[in-house]
């Protein structure tokens, strides 16, 4: 019979992370500057547009161009406009002079370098706790700084691993390692794992961790290929006929998968109130694909601008009710002059209608109401 020494792992959906580790791809000293950055295009865009003859002020001044073009890179729209470039959008609207297209060309190529640098990265961060599932080889064990691993002291797999040339180097790193990594029973290394949200795996028989691991509730995993394979065998006196006879008896019952079947019964069936449930094909690749509890931040930070989005809402529409909507007309022979909500003036003199009233005195100031 055959069985190997394998890794068990706490399950990834049951790691805790920072949920906004998608923050990570950049260090803060990273986020500041690149938030500096963009406040000074959005403060040259600002200059430009108020003293640049060629830009749309100007034009506007100069009838070239529809009065509400004025404003079209103040303060607010050459915000909205540095932002909607950091997520390769565009509103409409672009600076029409020669500076104001050469910062926007500049702004253009740093935002292309610093999304793709994002996205190339993110994933690394957004699936750290599914690193050591995804590890195949003994390799790849040793070749991971996160999770430390660990064994039983004085077990048979710890002698194993001390005594065979080829698995030496694990006992050696093992042995090196500063954080103790052995533990007493098995008992004291399933409470561990369990216990280090992910950082700490235990390397044992494989059919002992596979039965641990099927039981409820669910939350470890057996991982990787076989760090080394194990053959089970039956000691007899040497010379006695006995090994001919149980080695025939061991083939037949491997070859008609009675082998198979008695490890079934024995750890699979022995009790189903205390085995895992059959997982189903989502819930099993659970451990490698991307879920909700990876991205909540991205969640979070949905919700976050909602109720920004929805208090934003009420200010505006108090301050509308309030101040914004009001028209105030001038008395008899004044000029009529109103605010719109939208901060837009209309203008009319009584004065110059046709047929009503005589005009203002020569040098008569006329009153104006806002």
């Amino acid at each position: 019979m055959s069985s190997g020494i394998q890794s068990m792992i706490l399950h990834p959906a049951y790691v805790k992370h920072d949920p906004f580790r998608i923050i990570y791809p950049f260090t803060i000293d990273a986020w500041f500057l690149n938030f500096i950055c963009m406040c000074t295009v959005v403060l040259m865009l600002v200059v430009f547009n108020r003293y640049d003859p060629y830009e749309w002020r100007a034009k506007a001044e100069k009838k070239e161009a529809g009065e509400e073009n004025a404003d079209n890179f103040n303060m607010l729209n050459s915000m909205w406009f540095a932002a909607s470039s950091l997520f390769l959008q565009h509103n409409g609207v672009s600076p029409r002079s020669n500076a104001g297209r050469c910062i926007t060309g500049f702004w253009w190529l740093f935002l292309l370098v610093m999304v793709f640098l994002y996205l190339t990265n993110v994933t690394f961060f957004v699936t750290s706790n599914k690193r050591l599932a995804l590890v195949a080889t003994p390799g790849d064990v040793m070749a991971q700084k996160t999770v430390k691993y660990g064994t039983i002291k004085g077990g048979n797999t710890y002698h194993r691993l001390k005594s065979s040339p080829s698995l030496r180097k694990f006992w050696h790193k093992m042995n090196n390692d500063h954080a103790k990594v052995y533990v007493k029973d098995m008992s004291e290394g399933v409470r561990r794992v369990k216990s280090s949200n992910g950082n700490y795996a235990l390397i044992g028989e494989t059919p002992e961790l596979n039965y641990i691991a099927s039981t409820k509730p669910c939350k470890l995993k057996v991982v990787g290929e076989f760090i080394a394979r194990t053959q089970y065998a039956l000691a007899v006196a040497p010379g006695s006929p006995l090994r001919d006879h149980l080695s025939s008896a061991i083939e037949a019952l491997r070859s008609s998968g009675v082998l198979e079947d008695l490890e079934r019964d024995w750890w699979d069936l022995e009790d189903r109130r205390h085995r895992c449930r059959n997982l189903t094909r989502w819930e099993r690749s659970g451990a490698y694909t991307i879920n909700p509890n990876d991205i909540q931040g991205v969640y979070y930070m949905l919700v976050v601008g909602v109720v920004t989005s929805f208090i934003v809402f009420l200010i505006e529409l108090i301050y509308y009710k309030t101040c914004g909507g009001k028209k105030r007309r001038a008395p008899k022979g004044g000029n009529l002059k109103t605010i719109s909500g939208d901060g837009f003036q209309e203008e009319r003199s009584k004065d110059v209608e046709k047929g009503k009233g005589m005009g203002a005195p020569l040098g008569a100031s006329s009153n104006q109401w806002i």
